[in-house]
């Protein structure tokens, strides 16, 4: 009982400036549709070590909002990676980092009836938060979303 104690506290994410893990960068996708100045940041403020999501390509961001819960909180970090899969043939209903020029959004995507368009889809079923369609030729880049943790730093 001791040896899985010890070996669930190794699993436990740590921040260190070592480069122990992934990247963490100090940006904010928006769970709703908030337009933001997107500058992007290109030095990581630090790393976080959590073997779940220590891969090649893995950096971590921050969630700001409440369209994506109970699945993603408001201030939650969440880990990405950047797909190069052009959007409509990746895995309908899954969520994914959608960046234009003027959002960064987390959303649950899937395709439109509309030609050329998609769905962004959030979590919140509350009047408050509603689906939009975008055109696909606003997306910049997209990102899975792998996984979140709360902030605990």
């Amino acid at each position: 009982m001791l040896s899985s104690e010890s070996e669930k506290e190794e699993k436990l994410p740590s921040v260190n400036q070592t480069y122990e893990g992934a990247p963490y960068f100090n940006v904010d996708f928006i769970g709703g549709f908030d337009v933001i100045v997107n500058d992007q940041t290109r030095n990581p403020d630090f790393y976080i070590n959590y073997p779940p999501y220590n891969q090649e390509g893995v950096v971590w961001c921050n969630l700001t909002g409440h369209s994506m819960e109970p699945e993603i909180s408001n201030g939650d970090i969440i880990a990405l990676r950047e797909v190069t899969t052009p959007i409509q043939y990746l895995p309908a209903g899954e969520i994914y980092g959608i960046v234009t020029e003027e959002y960064r959004t987390v959303k649950r995507v899937r395709l439109s009836q509309k030609e050329g368009f998609v769905r962004l889809i959030p979590s919140n079923k509350s009047e408050e938060f509603c689906e939009q369609e975008i055109p696909i030729s606003m997306i910049l880049k997209v990102y899975a979303v792998l996984g979140s943790i709360r902030k605990f730093f």
